[in-house]
C-alpha cells in the first residue's frame, strides 16, 4: 500500500498507511459492540460502521493526494538500417547506429520533438531514396546530431536526398554533419524554419554533375551558423529567402562550384549575412563564362563586426556573370579593399544599394569594382567612401 504524504500545521511531514487506518477504525467501531436488543442495536451499529467507513474515505479524499503511477523513463529506440514501408516516428529519442537507408516507395516522417543521435563509432549517413519528412514545430523541433560527448563538425555524413527522392525539412536542427543536406538532381526537397550548425562542409550542398542539376529548391527562414559554407549551390531556379548566414568559415553562399559550375536563376532575397571569413557570396569560382546566369540578390543585409580586418569583399565573382541583378541591399563595414568585385559582367544591374560605415571607421578604398563589363547599369546607389567605384 502506498504511503501518502500530509503536512501538519507546523509543516512537518507525516505519512499514513490507508489500509491500517481503515482497519483500526473498523475494529474500533465493530469490535467491542456485540450487544443486541431484539436485533435493533446490532443493526444500528452495522449501519454506523458502513457510514463511518464512507466518512473515512471522504476524509482521506480531502486530505490526501492519491498518487498516480510513476511513468517510466522514455525509451530510446534504435533505428533500423533499412526502412522499406511507410513509417511515422512520434516524438522520442532515437539512436542511429549505422547508415540508415529509406528505400524507394517508403515514406518516413519524424514528428515534432524527435531527436536522432548518430553513433560516433562511424561516419554514417541517412540515404533517402524514397521520402523523408522532418516535421518539427517552432517550440519542439526535430534534432539530428552526433552522440559524441564532445561533438566536432563532420562527425556524421548528413542527409542525402538521392535522385528520385522527395521530402521536406521543417523546424529541424541539423548539427555537426559533413554536409547537413546533400541535394541531388532529380530530387524534390524544400527547407523551412530550420538550423544548420557546425557542418564541416556546407549546411546544404547541391550535387554537381554536368547538365544534371537540382531544380526549384526552396530554402526559407533558415539559419546557417558556424559552418564552413552555408549553402554550396548548383541548380536551376533556387530560391534562398529570409535566411541568415553568420560566422561562416569561408562563404555564406557559394554559387557555381565544383567541376561543372552551373547556377541559373538563383535568387537570394531578404537574407542577412554576418561575419563571413571570406566572401559572403562567391559567384562563379572558375573562368567559365556561361555557367552562372540570371542571378538576383535583392533586399539583403551584409555586415562585419567592429574592427573586422579582411581583404575579402562581401560579393566576389572571379569569373563572368551573365544577367546579374544586385538591388536594394545594404553593405555595412565593408573591408579595407572593396565591397563588391565583379571580374566580368554581362547585363548587370547594380541599383539602389547602400555601402556605408560610421564616421571614424575605415571605409572600402573602392566600394564597387568591375574590370570587364558589357551593358552595365549603376543607378541610385549610395556609397560612403573615398572612391565609390
Amino acid at each position: 500500500m502506498r504511503l501518502f504524504p500530509f503536512n501538519n500545521r507546523e509543516g512537518a511531514a507525516m505519512h499514513f498507511d490507508v489500509q491500517k487506518v481503515l482497519s483500526c477504525f473498523r475494529l474500533m467501531v465493530s469490535g467491542p459492540y456485540r450487544i443486541s436488543i431484539g436485533g435493533i442495536v446490532k443493526v444500528e451499529f452495522m449501519r454506523f460502521k458502513i457510514l463511518a467507513g464512507i466518512a473515512v474515505l471522504m476524509l482521506l479524499g480531502t486530505f490526501f493526494q492519491i498518487a498516480a503511477p510513476v511513468s517510466a523513463a522514455p525509451t530510446r529506440i534504435t533505428l533500423p538500417f533499412v526502412i522499406t514501408t511507410d513509417t511515422v516516428y512520434p516524438k522520442g529519442e532515437y539512436d542511429m547506429t549505422y547508415h540508415l537507408t529509406i528505400q524507394s516507395g517508403a515514406r518516413v516522417t519524424f514528428e515534432a520533438g524527435s531527436t536522432i543521435r548518430v553513433s560516433n563509432m562511424g561516419i554514417y549517413a541517412i540515404d533517402v531514396r524514397g521520402e523523408l519528412y522532418l516535421e518539427g514545430s517552432q517550440s519542439d523541433p526535430v534534432t539530428i546530431m552526433t552522440d559524441a560527448a564532445t561533438p566536432l563538425p563532420g562527425a556524421w555524413v548528413g542527409i542525402q536526398y538521392q535522385t528520385g527522392s522527395s521530402g521536406a525539412v521543417n523546424h529541424t536542427n541539423i548539427k555537426y554533419a559533413a554536409n547537413g543536406l546533400w541535394i541531388y538532381f532529380g530530387s524534390d526537397v524544400s527547407v523551412s524554419h530550420s538550423l544548420f550548425n557546425n557542418c564541416s562542409g556546407a549546411g546544404i550542398f547541391f550535387s554537381n554533375f554536368q547538365n544534371t542539376l537540382p531544380e526549384d529548391v526552396v530554402v526559407e527562414y533558415t539559419d546557417f551558423t558556424d559552418n564552413n559554407v552555408g549553402i554550396r549551390e548548383n541548380g536551376r531556379r533556387t530560391l534562398i529567402d529570409h535566411c541568415t548566414f553568420s560566422d561562416s568559415t569561408y562563404y555564406g553562399v557559394e554559387m557555381g562550384q565544383g567541376d561543372w559550375p552551373i547556377s541559373d536563376g538563383c535568387r537570394v532575397i531578404d537574407s542577412t549575412f554576418r561575419d563571413s571569413g571570406y566572401e559572403d557570396i562567391l559567384l562563379n569560382t572558375t573562368d567559365d563564362d556561361t555557367g552562372i546566369s540570371n542571378v538576383t540578390v535583392d533586399g539583403c543585409k551584409f555586415s562585419r563586426h567592429t574592427g573586422y580586418d579582411t581583404y575579402h569583399p562581401f560579393i566576389f565573382s572571379p569569373g563572368t556573370i551573365i544577367d546579374l541583378n544586385l538591388t536594394r541591399s545594404t553593405f555595412y563595414r565593408s573591408n579595407r579593399e572593396r565591397g563588391i568585385i565583379l571580374s566580368s559582367a554581362v547585363r548587370a544591374n547594380i541599383s539602389r544599394n547602400r555601402i556605408y560605415s560610421f564616421d571614424g571607421e575605415y571605409y572600402s578604398e573602392k566600394m564597387f569594382s568591375c574590370y570587364g563589363f558589357s551593358d552595365l547599369t549603376i543607378w541610385k546607389n549610395t556609397f560612403y567612401g573615398p572612391f565609390p567605384y
